[in-house]
């Protein structure tokens, strides 16, 4: 799976946090909103501060897309949240219902997150101790930093501290793990696969749908589209590109399609999405034997 998936409390609406990246000031929140807008679901965004966002929405619907995001680092369920000291800390987590969320029988862990650099007077190592002997004392739940059956998440962001139990995390490399250069086919103006996720993204292509990706190079766009459950169509408009004798990133993906009569008008598919296209290819094609997979 591309994606790690968590317990989740039952039932249909509540509050979730996201981590973004924070790689650009603007465009990992407009992935988001794209899609969440793609997949219709209803939503508010309720707070917002650096790469904290809080949505409230249907919790299954958050889930499905949760893993979709190339900027999105992280999501969960908020659990509470109030000002950044420790007493009120203590006194939201005393009255706070956690039997959805942590039961004696369960392990758990926490690890905090500092935004901004706000909330300073707070050591975020103490406070995880802190947190973690509050929670067990009033749930019975066992500490387990290696192995948590229930990952929790604090956050300090602005002048508030955030309590929420993990849902969704990127896996470690994941995104590194498919960069270009371990690809059969290279061009030097590829497109990093999480630039080309988050394109597929803002054209707000389902998976399901036929994707079609016209003078798709050595496939950048293409690939992440078919990762995230795309039916993809390519097209170039030179032959060789496809009757290489080495193989091209054709092989690479089960459901890519090469489309040769593109450049005659003519595509294998009555709709699709388009995606933004790379820049124009200056410099010519390479090939590796070092790689023959991409993941």
């Amino acid at each position: 799976m591309f994606a790690t998936f968590y317990y989740s409390m039952a039932g249909d609406s509540a509050r979730f946090f996201f981590i973004l990246s924070g790689e650009h000031p603007t465009l990992p929140l407009a992935e988001l909103k794209a899609i969440l807008h793609a997949y219709a679901i209803e939503h508010k965004i309720v707070g917002s501060f650096y790469k904290l966002i809080e949505i409230e929405a249907d919790r299954a619907k958050l889930e499905s897309i949760a893993s979709r995001g190339a900027y999105v680092d992280e999501m969960g369920e908020e659990v509470l949240h109030t000002k950044d000291n420790l007493e009120s800390i203590k006194r939201e987590v005393e009255f706070a219902n956690l039997e959805p969320f942590l039961s004696s029988e369960d392990s758990f862990s926490i690890r905090m997150l500092r935004f901004g650099g706000v909330s300073k007077e707070l050591s975020r190592v103490h406070l995880e101790g802190y947190l973690g002997k509050l929670l067990a004392e009033k749930t019975g739940a066992r500490v387990d930093l290696r192995t948590p059956k229930k990952p929790f998440r604090g956050i300090l962001a602005g002048s508030l501290f955030h309590l929420g139990l993990i849902i969704h995390q990127r896996p470690k490399g994941s995104i590194h793990r498919r960069r270009p250069r371990k690809r059969a086919v290279f061009h030097p103006s590829t497109m990093p696969p999480k630039i080309a996720r988050c394109l597929v993204n803002l054209s707000e292509a389902k998976d399901g749908e036929t994707f079609l990706d016209p003078f798709c190079g050595v496939g950048g766009i293409a690939i992440e589209a078919s990762l995230l459950g795309c039916n993809v169509v390519g097209s170039m408009p030179f032959r060789e590109w496809f009757d290489r004798p080495e193989g091209t990133w054709l092989t690479l993906a089960s459901n890519l399609t090469a489309s040769l009569e593109a450049m005659q008008g003519t595509f294998p598919c009555a709709a699709w999405t388009l995606s933004p296209r790379t820049p124009l290819m200056g410099q010519g094609l390479q090939h590796s034997n070092r790689q023959q997979k991409i993941f």
